[in-house]
């Protein structure tokens, strides 16, 4: 069949929407050219999950099968069904026999697969690593959808990025809810799995998705010891959600605010320029005016190259959906003043570049990565490396020529 693909979320979501499109059939790049209609959703958000039952509403009206994967219809299949009745629904524990809808109209329960295949579009492919975590956070709803922690074993994630570099991709992603969690449940570790990824011959770099701050913090000498090795994106993705200790307690977080400042620290002494993304919610149940402040002096103090802010939104289910939510406005005030913290810390670190030269990779036209991970736009080659020099600098990038 032609398939026609959609897909929200993370990069994880991304590799499971290619697998399913590869189980399905073959790529068309338009609903009017498809046999059949792919969504594969999220449901980390609020507003997310409003533009997707937007979509999945707007998709069912063409009047073509529609297949739903994902994390939203093991959270939400019940409204999916009233959205989009005839749509076929598939949860996450079943994409290794999706094809299986078409008869049986629903998979959905719970069920545990590995999940790798079809690697993406070069020259980045996306290896998953694991699903599911070893936390319990009260405003998180992907732990529904996703459950416990559940690690790939090793010899299969080496052997898909074997084959990655041996079908020639250059940079390759490692992706998981939690990728510093990674081999927890059987005795494996990160640390561990990223060694042996340094000793697979093969001309590629890679990058390594996010983690736990604690879970980091533990295992950051192995980490730092491959990332001075040529193959990794010198890259730390770390949410802290909030610089306030008593806040993070009460997201029922299991790391600490220390946690993730000893961790930048450490980081950053081995890779002054090295890159740090975080995560921030702001107006989290009970956050005082002083617990904001604090969110603000930790980012000041950890200078964080990328800044991910979200105000809080009640999801179904969850712990913090039970708790007294606060004015609008004030989550709206205080998400203006993170922003415009984390793009003046942002501008800061990249106007150090300017009239620099700089080796970046291409990893789409016109768009690229250094080696410490900071996207540049500036001539270049989809798949190659070219030095450039720095011409000029914004908090999300550098332009060069």
């Amino acid at each position: 069949m032609k398939v026609y693909s959609e897909w929200y979320g993370c990069p994880f979501s991304k590799a499971e929407s290619l697998i399913a499109e590869d189980k399905l059939g073959t790529a068309a790049d338009s609903p009017e050219k498809a046999d059949v209609l792919l969504i594969t959703t999220c449901t980390v958000k609020a507003e997310t999950e409003k533009k997707m039952f937007r979509r999945i509403g707007e998709l069912s009206r063409l009047g073509k099968p529609l297949v739903v994967y994902g994390c939203l219809v093991d959270v939400d299949a019940a409204r999916i069904r009233e959205t989009a009745p005839d749509a076929m629904l598939v949860g996450t524990g079943h994409l290794d026999n999706i094809f299986d809808v078409f008869w049986k109209k629903e998979l959905l329960g719970p069920r545990r697969t590995v999940k790798l295949g079809k690697l993406g579009a070069w020259p980045v492919a996306i290896i998953p690593i694991a699903e599911g975590c070893l936390g319990n956070c009260g405003f998180c709803i992907t732990k529904r959808a996703r459950g416990g922690l559940f690690s790939y074993p090793l010899e299969l994630v080496l052997g898909a990025v074997k084959r990655a570099a041996a079908l020639g991709y250059r940079e390759l992603w490692l992706t998981a809810q939690d990728t510093s969690a990674y081999g927890k449940d059987y005795g494996a570790s990160l640390a561990e799995l990223l060694e042996e990824t340094a000793s697979v011959r093969g001309d590629f770099i890679v990058r390594v998705g996010m983690g736990s701050p604690k879970l980091q913090l533990k295992q950051i000498d192995g980490i730092i010891s491959a990332f001075q090795g040529g193959k990794f994106f010198r890259f730390l993705h770390a949410p802290v959600q909030s610089g306030s200790e008593s806040v993070v307690r009460k997201m029922k977080r299991n790391h600490s605010v220390g946690d993730y400042v000893k961790l930048c620290r450490k980081f950053r002494e081995a890779f002054p320029r090295g890159s740090i993304w975080t995560d921030v919610i702001v107006g989290y149940p009970g956050e005082s005016g002083r617990d904001f402040e604090k969110t603000l002096e930790v980012m000041g103090e950890t200078a964080p190259d990328k800044v991910n802010v979200s105000r809080f939104g009640k999801r179904p289910g969850t712990e913090a959906e039970k708790l007294k939510d606060m004015p609008g406005w004030v989550k709206k005030e205080r998400s203006r003043d993170a922003v415009a913290l984390a793009n003046k810390i942002a501008l800061g670190r990249n106007a150090h570049y300017i009239g620099r030269k700089l080796r970046v990779f291409f990893n789409e036209k016109g768009a690229g990565r250094t080696r410490n991970y900071k996207q540049v736009v500036g001539p270049g080659r989809s798949g190659s490396w070219t030095t450039l020099k720095v011409t000029g600098a914004a908090a999300g990038y550098l332009i060069a020529k």
